[in-house]
């Protein structure tokens, strides 16, 4: 392909693959039920004001991340309504921000083929699962793409003597380093593959670069923003859900980049994924390693140091979580797929050379994404039908009666989609002294006396409440959850001296008649 077909189909490409992918999370997002993490951003997005937003992070969060996103997804929901989409949308708009970052930054090292490469196989992972999620992740992934591209644009200007739009450049570099920072507590970790780079790229030129180290203490400055945010999520630190990560958790956060197991599989489907995974995972370094051996002289060395870092970063969230947050979940390091993706490409950049060889590559990539966004649709269609299942006929139990439960995730997901009827049946029960004895967490507590104060219309009561309403010869409607893991009613109303009479299904659980004496 000539320099001027290059970039006229370059940018074709580029819109289609846009355009496809913005459709595809659209229909997610329209498919897929809000999750309970996403409910938590979804309350508070839906504060009044932004700094309603700002004062309910500082003193009574119930989704536990500085305020950004969360102000992102009030703006989106004042303009597309406060539904699904608009907590949605700047996770959506993040994932498509890092696939344009991946095809600049990978088109600037290995051509146009391997561009359109790195812009679709994020499409082919599991990653994709969480672009259209209301919580933070697509957006982090939009921010380190985007510090990634800055960073690289303006080292090259520097080390060119070119001053053209540099100094906005810069200012997307310490945008793009506060927005990853402001918006998760692990979104810090951004600065250790820029820092590492920028370190390398400093050696090689024997001087510094005044203006990158700038926008960088930017993003470091950013940090002090947090301390108030910080404090406020301490309250749960004590009696918090998840502990101490093992070492396992590294493993973990590579293989749920591409794969989350169905709950069908055996061990021998897991095994043999594992395996291939490996394999896989191993291969990517593999050729990435060939190809930097081979790289053409004057390809920055710094470069390299960037993407290798930011691959390796579910090994600097594990040293974080050990040190400084004592907890993590795997999608928290989700970032690292970039730099996986990278090296993937940069390794097949000699298939890439060759006209039938990069349309191999493309087509099998394009085949690979199709499977995936397949796989993870019918996840979603399963997930609608499943909440329409529960949510079927539920106006015809109990006649109007309060129905109560204590499984938090499946209360707020069933509050959002309840009529205006059924939400005022709905109330969520608390204790912290049951939840804590029984699960070692008081993390639900927590959330219903916080949710109650920002959301009046979502119901909660005390247990002592709950067993006021249920004496006297009183009976009232329970939906338990025995197998939930977030359940503690069942065993609480098995050791007293409550009358349980079973009425059959509600909401995905069970229905009870309760009477205590």
């Amino acid at each position: 392909m000539d320099l001027a077909h290059e970039g006229r189909d370059g940018k074709l490409v580029e819109r289609l693959v846009l355009l496809v992918s913005l459709i595809v999370l659209l229909m997610q997002s329209s498919v897929r039920p809000m999750e309970a993490d996403e409910m938590y951003g979804y309350f508070t997005a839906a504060e009044p004001s932004a700094w309603a937003v700002l004062r309910t992070q500082m003193s009574a969060p119930i989704s536990l991340d500085p305020p950004t996103y969360q102000l992102l997804s009030h703006g989106t929901m004042d303009v597309v309504g406060a539904n699904s989409l608009g907590a949605r949308l700047p996770s959506i708009l993040g994932f498509l921000l890092m696939q344009w970052c991946l095809f600049v930054f990978v088109r600037r090292l290995a051509g146009v083929w391997a561009g359109w490469f790195a812009m679709i196989f994020p499409l082919a992972t599991y990653t994709l699962h969480y672009a259209a999620q209301g919580r933070p992740y697509g957006w982090l992934l939009g921010m380190y793409g985007a510090a990634l591209v800055c960073w690289q644009a303006a080292a090259r200007r520097e080390d060119e003597g070119i001053d053209e739009d540099r100094f906005w450049i810069l200012v997307g570099l310490g945008a793009a380093l506060v927005g990853a920072i402001t918006s998760h507590f692990f979104g810090l970790l951004i600065l250790i593959p820029i820092c590492a780079a920028e370190l390398a790229r400093t050696f090689t030129r024997r001087k510094l670069d005044p203006g990158v180290l700038t926008a960088i203490a930017v993003g470091i400055a950013s940090v002090a923003t947090l301390l108030p945010f910080k404090a406020a999520v301490t309250i749960y630190r004590e009696h918090y859900y998840t502990k101490m990560p093992g070492v396992r958790t590294v493993s973990l956060a590579y293989r749920r980049l591409f794969l989350e197991y169905p709950s069908s599989w055996g061990l021998g489907a897991q095994r043999n994924a594992l395996i291939v995974l490996t394999a896989f995972v191993l291969g990517v370094f593999a050729l990435a390693w060939l190809r930097f051996r081979k790289r053409p002289a004057g390809e920055p060395m710094a470069d390299w140091v960037a993407v290798a870092v930011l691959a390796a970063l579910p090994f600097f969230g594990y040293a974080f979580a050990l040190v400084v947050t004592k907890t993590i979940e795997v999608r928290y390091v989700m970032p690292a797929l970039l730099g996986l993706t990278i090296l993937l490409a940069l390794g097949l950049q000699p298939i890439f050379q060759k006209p039938a060889g990069a349309k191999i590559a493309l087509g099998t990539v394009v085949v690979a994404a199709m499977v995936s966004i397949g796989g993870i649709g019918l996840m979603d269609l399963a997930a609608r039908t499943a909440l329409r299942q529960e949510m079927a006929h539920i106006s015809d139990s109990g006649n109007g009666e309060t129905l109560y439960t204590v499984d938090m995730g499946k209360f707020v997901t069933h509050w959002f989609y309840a009529d205006d009827a059924l939400r005022g049946r709905l109330t969520y029960v608390y204790s912290q002294e049951r939840e804590i004895a029984l699960m070692d967490h008081d993390v639900n507590y927590l959330t219903a006396i916080f949710m109650s104060k920002m959301a009046p219309t979502v119901r909660v009561a005390s247990y002592e409440q709950f067993l006021e309403d249920s004496s006297d010869g009183t009976a009232s409607l329970v939906v338990v959850y025995p197998d939930s893991g977030w359940d503690w009613m069942p065993r609480e109303l098995r050791e007293s001296s409550a009358s349980v009479t079973p009425l059959g299904t509600a909401l995905g659980g069970s229905l009870e008649r309760v009477v205590v004496r």
